[in-house]
């Protein structure tokens, strides 16, 4: 069973390696090119660095208060049949819908980026933060009833270990979601990150540079990913 595991991971990095190498092949640029381009661009640590903490900040604090807004509709069943037409009315919008709205109301600069980034996150954080409530098993929050846990109590030492291994891996579809939208969200008159870098480059016709960067955001969204797995499933043996 290892050996199959091992060999499907060899498998996978090399089916990896092939896609980073089709799309510099498809726009004929050589890999000598590549690696030249690659040694000039001066501000590639910064552009992440940039992109990486709009994505933190905007997906952290709409992961956090999912969690609480959730936790509230499932406990109060009137609310969620009052609000549920309506965060799912807005999680239904694509984030480049929001993008000239964001401009009226925010001008430009980091506000907007913002705004588009947590409002696209936000929604369906929601929904999955209730779904994940939804599933903890009742017969354990009955036995829990049952040797005098309530409130604050059941949420913090039933309820939320039950759910965190669920709540840790929305997290990972969230950041994903967000590393999806920061190359819409950075057009917004923003001068660092790999979405403004990246249109930049298109207007300077720099396909070199442009291949560079998004090799660079699949690469890092790939091992990001890893990363955010290996918490998922360290907190799951923590609570099994």
């Amino acid at each position: 069973m290892k050996n199959n595991k091992i060999t499907f991971r060899v498998f996978g990095i090399f089916l990896l390696i092939g896609l980073t190498l089709i799309l510099p092949l498809s726009l004929k640029i050589s890999s000598t090119k590549l690696f030249s381009s690659l040694s000039k661009l001066n501000f590639l640590g910064r552009d992440i660095a940039a992109s990486l903490s709009r994505i933190a900040l905007s997906v952290g604090l709409a992961w956090l208060l999912s969690i609480i807004v959730g936790y509230f509709l499932h406990k109060s069943r009137r609310m969620y049949q009052l609000l549920n037409p309506s965060l799912n009315f807005l999680r239904n919008i694509s984030p480049f819908a929001w993008l000239p709205f964001a401009i009226i109301w925010f001008g430009l600069g980091e506000s907007p980026i913002f705004f588009v980034m947590f409002i696209t996150i936000f929604f369906p954080a929601i929904i999955s933060a209730l779904s994940i409530y939804e599933s903890i098993p009742r017969e354990l929050l009955d036995e829990a009833a049952v040797n005098g846990t309530h409130g604050f109590n059941l949420f913090w030492h039933i309820e939320m270990p039950l759910a965190l291994p669920k709540l840790v891996y929305s997290f990972r579809i969230l950041w994903g979601l967000g590393w999806g939208t920061i190359v819409a969200a950075e057009m917004l008159g923003v001068t660092s990150g790999l979405g403004f870098r990246l249109l930049d480059y298109r207007y300077l016709l720099k396909y070199e540079n442009m291949v560079i960067y998004l090799l660079v955001m699949g690469v890092m969204g790939v091992l990001l990913d890893w990363f955010f797995g290996i918490i998922q499933k360290k907190i799951e043996n923590r609570v099994n």
